[in-house]
């Protein structure tokens, strides 16, 4: 964003968000906030409804 500085705030605003027919979630050790709580890969795949 030109002008921007360092601590500005950018505001986006949506007006439409079209989701997929399915989403995931998982769990890598040694990755992200809980990063050191897993010893093992978990993956979840789950199925979104239109509504």
């Amino acid at each position: 964003v030109e002008g921007a500085q360092p601590g500005d705030v950018l505001k986006v605003t949506l007006h439409k968000v079209e989701m997929g027919d399915w989403g995931w979630t998982a769990i890598i050790p040694g990755f992200g906030f809980l990063a050191d709580e897993f010893d093992e890969p978990w993956l979840k795949t789950f199925e979104l409804g239109k509504d």
